[in-house]
């Protein structure tokens, strides 16, 4: 219903009513999809295929990495010149994007599989994997943007939103990447709160760099949090 009103709606009135619709597609599953007069599902009674739900997942996960390379693309195409700090933008958010794909493919398909076929309630787990993928996604698509404005404008000094973007986006992917870990692993990695700990430390700092700077900056934080994980990772494959 708030679907359809809303794209029968124009502007603002638009986006309220789809936030609304928004909102009962994520929150419906935490209520059981409870209709008056039907009662409400148990999430023990959903059929979840493991395999199938953490295969859907990572597809969510590559689209979104990729539109934000292609985004980067379209933003260097309408440069003007290709200076070598817009080169150097260009390396350092592809670069980001590289450590965000490292980040989240560390963790084994077959990890998240056998997570889920083992868990006593699947369908309430598999709805948690939804859920902290929207999570994920979402630090994805504030990263994106963060990395068109340090192409765009390079040598730009930060405002207060331009901080926020440029540290709160991985931030919130890690977070993301942290909890989806504690879920297949049962540990929450430290290198993800020490990476989260640095960009929060990197927040001041911003108002003292340019965006390309402070562009490196963040994505050295993730590199090293995806050099971190790897090594984890390793050590914990060994010993399983």
């Amino acid at each position: 219903m708030f679907w359809i009103a809303g794209a029968l709606a124009e502007h603002w009135t638009r986006a309220a009513l789809w936030a609304v619709a928004i909102a009962c597609e994520y929150l419906s599953p935490m209520f059981g999809f409870a209709l008056p007069g039907f009662g409400r599902s148990r999430t023990s009674d959903w059929t979840i295929e493991g395999g199938h739900l953490a295969e859907r997942c990572q597809l969510f996960v590559i689209v979104a990495l990729g539109e934000t390379l292609l985004a980067t693309g379209a933003t260097l195409g309408r440069a003007e010149v290709w200076e070598p700090a817009v080169l150097s933008a260009l390396l350092a958010t592809f670069l980001g994007t590289l450590a965000m794909w490292w980040l989240y493919f560390g963790t084994s398909s077959k990890d998240a599989t056998e997570t889920i076929t083992r868990s006593d309630d699947p369908g309430r787990l598999g709805a948690y994997f939804h859920y902290i993928h929207a999570v994920l996604i979402g630090g994805i698509i504030a990263t994106a943007v963060g990395n068109d404005l340090v192409l765009a404008h390079p040598h730009d000094g930060l405002k207060t939103a331009y901080a926020l973007t440029l540290c709160g986006g991985p931030a919130i992917y890690l977070l993301g990447s942290a909890i989806y870990k504690k879920m297949v692993y049962g540990t929450v990695p430290v290198s993800h709160i020490a990476a989260i700990v640095a960009l929060a430390l990197l927040f001041p700092v911003a108002f003292k760099v340019d965006l390309l700077t402070m562009g490196w900056l963040t994505t050295i934080v993730m590199l090293a949090a995806g050099l971190w994980e790897n090594r984890s990772a390793s050590r914990r494959h060994m010993t399983s």
